[in-house]
C-alpha cells in the first residue's frame, strides 16, 4: 500500500561566512553537518502537542523514540527507507549578493554535493537559487520583511521519479524591538512542494510554517538569535516542530 512515515529528530548545525566586496556585494560560504536518528524528545512533544490542542494519530500509534523514515508508491516502483544517521558533513552552499538600500538584498547561490554518504538530507547534485528580500520600517520599534525565492534541482537519486525540478518560497514576517538589545519577530513561511504525483497530501502539498522567536545583542557586537518553528497545516511536507538557536557577529 502507498505510504510515507518519517518518525526521528533531526539536527542542523551551520557555519555561514559573509564579506563585503565594495560598498553594496557580498559574497558567502556556508557549510555545516546533519543527522537524523530516534532521539530522545517524544514525550515532551506528545506534552507539547496537548497544551495546544494538536490531535496527531500517527504520533499516539508509534512506540516513542523509535525511528523510522521511508516511502512506499506501489504505481511508481518505489520502495525507499533510510537508516539513522550520526552527525555527517551536509553540502556547501555558495553565494553572492547585492544590497543597493539597507531596505533590499538580491542573492545568488549554489549548493555543491560535498555531503557525505552518511548524511540525511544531501542532495546529491548541484542546485541553484535566486531570492530578493525587502525590509520597510513600521514606526520607530518595528520592521516588516519580506522575501521570495525560487529554486532549481535537477533529478538524481531512487526518488527521481517524483521530484520537481522548480520549487518557490515565500515569507513574510514583522520583527519588534521591545528593549535596546531584545527583539521579538513572527514570520509566516510558505514552501512549495519538492515532489509531485505521489498521491499523499503530505509531499505533494506546500508547507506553511509559522518561525516566531527572539534576538537578543550582547557585548561585542553579538547576536543570539532563539525560535521556535510551528507547521501551521496538518497534512503537509512540513516538519512539527523545529527548535533554532543561533548566532552572528
Amino acid at each position: 500500500a502507498t505510504g510515507y512515515l518519517l518518525d526521528a529528530e533531526l539536527l542542523r548545525v551551520q557555519l555561514t561566512a559573509v564579506r563585503g566586496v565594495g560598498h553594496h556585494a557580498f559574497v558567502l560560504a556556508q557549510a555545516g553537518v546533519t543527522g537524523a536518528w530516534a532521539g530522545f524528545a517524544d514525550g515532551f512533544f506528545d506534552g507539547y502537542h496537548q497544551v495546544i490542542g494538536f490531535v496527531m494519530p500517527e504520533r499516539d500509534a508509534r512506540p516513542r523514540d523509535e525511528y523510522a523514515y521511508r516511502l512506499h508508491l506501489p504505481e511508481q516502483n518505489i520502495m525507499w527507507s533510510q537508516p539513522e544517521r550520526t552527525l555527517a558533513l551536509g553540502d556547501v552552499r555558495l553565494g553572492a549578493g547585492w544590497r543597493p538600500s539597507e531596505s533590499a538584498q538580491t542573492m545568488v547561490s549554489v549548493t555543491l554535493p560535498t555531503a557525505s554518504r552518511a548524511a540525511p538530507f544531501g542532495r546529491g547534485t548541484v542546485t541553484a537559487s535566486v531570492a530578493q528580500s525587502l525590509r520597510g520600517r513600521l514606526g520607530a520599534r518595528a520592521a516588516v520583511e519580506g522575501a521570495a525565492a525560487v529554486g532549481f534541482a535537477p533529478r538524481t537519486g531512487p526518488l527521481r521519479p517524483i521530484q520537481r525540478q522548480w520549487t518557490a518560497l515565500g515569507s513574510l514576517g514583522v520583527e519588534v524591538q521591545v528593549t535596546r538589545r531584545l527583539a521579538g519577530y513572527t514570520t509566516l513561511l510558505v514552501h512549495g512542494a519538492a515532489y509531485d504525483h505521489t498521491g499523499l497530501s503530505e509531499l505533494d502539498g506546500s508547507a506553511w510554517i509559522a518561525d516566531v522567536g527572539m534576538l537578543l545583542g550582547t557585548p561585542g557586537r553579538r547576536r543570539w538569535h532563539v525560535a521556535i518553528a510551528e507547521d501551521l497545516r496538518r497534512n503537509d511536507a512540513g516538519l512539527d516542530l523545529v527548535l533554532k538557536v543561533g548566532t552572528g557577529f
